[in-house]
């Protein structure tokens, strides 16, 4: 019989000592700050203009990634000093994505001398060259595509000017290499930002990037930073990358999709404030939960007999995407949510979300003689539109969904045997970790399982077994299952934690006939 690490191996086409080599990667083996040959010029630089006590604004982006990296380079260049940069968050509806002329002018006022672009600036030619005439000079922090011509900024840190590497790296973990020479050690809570950064930007995990998710884990859960554990909104004991991805990362974008005025700089506040973010704390649940009643549209309003889903959303442009998600899930169709925007009703702002059978990117380009503005990957996309011109944008994506293959459920995944259930096998699957971006998880296909084993939730909404050494859960499950006696289920390996025990729980994602 093979055994279970073997199957793992076999997953993942790993040998044994490229298994045992990754495995045994510890804080050391993270590439030093010197792949950013500029990187301590331009920390020595950020030193003698606060010695000289000039005035220093970070500027951030709305999401996660632009956040964190705030976040990092504020403690950065606060720790062992007086000194307090400014920060700021850009207003998703009136500010939009990057610098702006506006806002420089309002820096200008404000006596800035020197803005620290992080998480955008890479293609911010005209901005900069205005700052420049200001008087103001910028430094770049940034990991997005690099343009044909760069922005005359005063220094600009990029993976792609380097060479740094394989896979492109989140703007949070340029900011923690910023933080590095700087430093001149490795902070472990920056470098936790990093990790969380990393997750929620979808960066690949593979070498560098999953060393950092896996270090900036050990962190967390060595330290216990309060910022970090306080949002699970549970007391688990120790964390992984899913509950960064399922738990952390959501409550942190949530701030700017759903607020549109000055209280959303509490976001960073909180990671920088450690005396207070239990302040914080409840404002940000709150807020989340506003952000998920948000994301469920009212799918009486929604024609699921298209060939691709269009939902108008009047409530808030920032839960666009999040609605795309949900109904996409719902269809297994092409989804496009729109929004009127909020000084421009005329104009509606979209998100797109499919899966891999339709090109999100390619079909916004054939439509683009309606569009005004559209960019976007193979499964993801945002675009703009003349309300007049949404008719001819649908029968234009209408179209294209008709002479496209639906998309089929296809699955990769290794068979459990039910003596396989077990904290020992658990722990050697977790070996593998972090899962993300390019190295998934690993499905497990448990045969010939017994429905009428399960028993029903007090809500009637999720199936559940359980034994003296694991259980199995099923989540919102899909009905169809009731159907059949015996079934051969999808599962995820899982930690279940109840007051100081651990077991083994397998996640139904889905389940074969």
């Amino acid at each position: 019989m093979t055994s279970f690490l073997d199957k793992l191996l076999t997953y993942y086409e790993l040998d044994y000592s490229s298994y045992l080599k990754n495995k045994e990667k510890s804080l050391i083996d993270i590439p030093k700050f010197s792949r950013f040959p500029n990187l301590k010029e331009v920390t020595n630089y950020i030193k003698d203009s606060i010695k000289q006590n000039k005035k220093i604004l970070i500027y951030g982006d709305y999401d996660c990634d632009g956040i964190m990296s705030t976040s990092i380079i504020y403690l950065t260049l606060m720790y062992g000093s007086e000194y307090r940069p400014g920060f700021y968050i850009p207003n998703r509806e009136i500010d939009g994505y990057g610098l702006t002329i506006n806002n420089i002018d309002k820096f200008k006022k404000l006596g800035y001398d020197i803005i620290i672009l992080v998480d955008n600036g890479i293609s911010l030619i005209e901005q900069i060259d205005y700052a420049n005439s200001l008087g103001i000079e910028c430094v770049i922090l940034d990991h997005h595509n690099v343009g044909e011509k760069l922005p005359n900024a005063k220094y600009i840190v990029h993976p792609d000017l380097v060479n740094f590497g394989k896979y492109n790296i989140s703007a949070g973990v340029v900011s923690f290499y910023f933080s590095w020479a700087y430093l001149e050690y490795i902070n472990p809570y920056l470098l936790s930002l990093g990790a969380i950064s990393t997750i929620s930007d979808v960066m690949i995990l593979q070498e560098y990037n999953s060393l950092i998710v896996k270090e900036g884990l050990k962190a967390i859960n060595k330290h216990k930073f309060s910022q970090i554990f306080d949002l699970l909104g549970n007391t688990k004991e120790n964390l992984n990358e899913s509950d960064l991805s399922l738990l952390i990362v959501p409550k942190i974008n949530s701030i700017c999709r759903v607020l549109n005025d000055d209280s959303r700089f509490k976001i960073v506040k909180y990671f920088i404030d450690e005396n207070a973010h239990f302040r914080i704390l409840p404002w940000i649940f709150q807020i989340n939960d506003k952000r998920k009643e948000l994301s469920h549209a009212k799918t009486e309003d929604v024609d699921f007999t298209k060939p691709a889903i269009f939902y108008i959303n009047p409530e808030n442009e920032g839960i666009s995407g999040l609605i795309a998600a949900n109904l996409m899930t719902q269809s297994l169709k092409p989804t496009f949510v729109l929004c009127p925007e909020r000084f421009h009703p005329n104009i509606l702002k979209g998100s797109a979300r499919s899966y891999n059978n339709f090109n999100v990117a390619e079909s916004l380009n054939k439509a683009s003689e309606v569009l005004i503005t559209h960019g976007g990957h193979e499964c993801a996309g945002g675009f703009s539109l003349d309300i007049k011109d949404y008719e001819k944008f649908q029968n234009i994506i209408y179209e294209i969904a008709k002479n496209t293959p639906p998309y089929e459920k296809q699955y990769k995944y290794i068979e459990l045997e039910y003596e396989e259930i077990n904290l020992k096998n658990y722990e050697i699957y977790m070996s593998f970790s972090p899962f993300g971006q390019g190295h998934e998880k690993p499905l497990f296909l448990l045969k010939d399982f017994v429905i009428s084993n399960f028993k029903k939730t007090n809500d009637g909404k999720h199936l559940l077994f359980r034994n003296n050494l694991y259980s199995i859960v099923y989540f919102s499950y899909d009905k169809e299952i009731e159907k059949y006696d015996i079934a051969s289920l999808l599962c995820e390996f899982s930690l279940n934690e109840f007051r100081g025990s651990k077991s083994v729980q397998l996640k139904v994602i889905d389940f074969v006939k």
